[in-house]
């Protein structure tokens, strides 16, 4: 059975995967039968300084090659 760290998985995973949705949308319809452009290595959604930072890395895996974001 599931323990604890795996219901915590489970629930970040359900809580990130619809806001990655319209975006993933967006960028198939502009990409759509298109070379696929190069990514700014750092995403960050921070609007002012005032925001906590946390840093991630992730491998994003795109039709044509692999890359890493910060």
């Amino acid at each position: 059975l599931p323990g604890k760290m795996a219901y915590n998985l489970y629930a970040s995973w359900k809580t990130l995967i619809p806001t990655l949705v319209d975006a993933h949308l967006k960028y198939s319809a502009r990409t759509h039968g298109r070379p696929l452009q190069e990514l700014c290595p750092v995403i960050s959604a921070c609007a002012n300084s005032g925001c906590v930072q946390r840093r991630f890395s992730m491998v994003c895996l795109f039709f044509d090659r692999k890359q890493l974001i910060y």
